[in-house]
């Protein structure tokens, strides 16, 4: 093959993506040594077009390439995919805009510490939350295999996030889209479903999970695309290459080394792509993970209890322990993050914060720590929740 050189990854056409079991295995060997092994793939190019796809890398070593690559000559620390103005040629590209969303240093008390590190991802564009990640990758990926064509239309189950970030994405492709919602979804997120073109079934539901069954039943019998957030390993991906990697990159820039991540239960992606790359690059002395659940018989919107399932969490490796959070301290989160940091987090986000507070009143978290969490999206769109704050 000649020497060993390098080619755009996006120029790569690969088949199906292996186990998640094996990417995480080769991902976790990866950056313990923050290197890249050819001779571990030769042989199996689709196996490492995957790995460092995950990875974030931009470029694939090609020819005879004997030697260990390290990770930043494959354009890991690059923010490569996105325009450094700020510059979206199409809607659907919108996503790769503005990025990284930003990463700030909160307070739980007034410039004193422990450090919060948090991750602004309201700053992603079609549902203002974290969940445009997911989205915009999931679609890319059925873009990819020419599978969306093939479908009648689109449905999936949420209960707000993930269901506008689809129906954004749905509404610029021209797709149609039904979304499933459960009885708590906010009433103003079925709003919002419904100017961008959504068709909105409300539920009895108690949570997401309950309706997967019913989704993928009429996903087959209407012949729709059901992008599956709950399963689909574009979740993990998305938060792996982007969500993730940005994160450690302004961290890196930032010259902080995380002692604590905080972290939510979604639908597991976000803080499952979070420990494994901060825990695996960090090996030597990894961060100590903790997942933010609602307390027994609590509704936190954006988070739900593990044994509601979560496909990837149990899969990366990473101990971690679980808090567990009401949703009236959720709201008071909203609150100390108003008052001391003049921001105003979803609820979720309240959550993580509180969750934070309660660490460090325990004496879990410490003034010496690096606390660093994920804010899913901004209290702005939970108006039900700030009238509650302010009467």
């Amino acid at each position: 093959m000649g020497e060993c050189s390098f080619k755009k990854l996006d120029m790569i056409r690969a088949h199906n993506m292996p186990s998640i079991e094996t990417l995480l295995e080769e991902l976790a060997f990866i950056l313990r040594e923050k290197k890249y092994d050819p001779l571990r793939y030769r042989g199996d190019d689709n196996l490492a077009y995957w790995v460092l796809r995950f990875l974030g890398a931009d470029l694939i070593p090609v020819g005879d390439c004997d030697e260990k690559i390290p990770i930043d000559k494959l354009g890991f620390y690059r923010l490569a995919d996105y325009d450094e103005y700020n510059v979206a040629h199409e809607p659907f590209m919108l996503v790769m805009v503005g990025k990284p969303t930003p990463l700030v240093k909160l307070y739980i008390e007034k410039r004193k510490p422990p450090f919060i590190w948090a991750k602004l991802e309201w700053y992603n564009p079609y549902s203002l939350s974290v969940k445009d990640r997911i989205a915009w990758q999931m679609i890319e990926l059925s873009l990819d295999k020419c599978e969306l064509s093939r479908y009648d239309g689109m449905i999936e189950v949420s209960s707000s996030n993930t269901g506008i970030a689809l129906a954004a994405l749905a509404a610029i492709l021209g797709v149609d889209f039904k979304v499933l919602l459960p009885a708590f979804a906010p009433l103003e997120n079925e709003r919002i479903l419904r100017l961008l073109g959504a068709e909105v079934e409300r539920t009895s539901a108690g949570i997401t999970t309950e309706l997967i069954d019913k989704v993928r039943s009429e996903a087959m019998d209407k012949n729709l695309y059901h992008p599956d957030q709950f399963n689909n390993d574009a979740n993990l991906l998305a938060h792996m290459r982007y969500t993730a990697r940005e994160l450690l990159i302004q961290l890196e820039h930032a010259r902080v080394k995380p002692s604590k991540l905080v972290l939510l239960s979604g639908t597991s992606g976000t803080a499952s792509a979070v420990s494994f790359l901060l825990t695996n690059y960090y090996h030597h002395d990894p961060p100590e993970t903790f997942i933010v659940t609602p307390a027994p018989n609590e509704k936190i919107e954006g988070i739900r209890r593990l044994e509601t399932g979560v496909k990837w969490l149990d899969k990366i490796g990473v101990e971690y322990k679980v808090v567990e959070v009401k949703r009236s301290e959720a709201l008071e989160g909203i609150r100390l993050a108003a008052k001391i940091n003049g921001i105003i987090p979803g609820v979720s986000g309240g959550a993580a914060i509180s969750a934070i507070r309660k660490l460090y009143d325990n004496g879990v978290i410490q003034k010496k720590d690096n606390v660093v969490t994920i804010i899913p999206d901004t209290g702005f769109k939970y108006p039900h929740a700030i009238e509650k704050l302010v009467g």
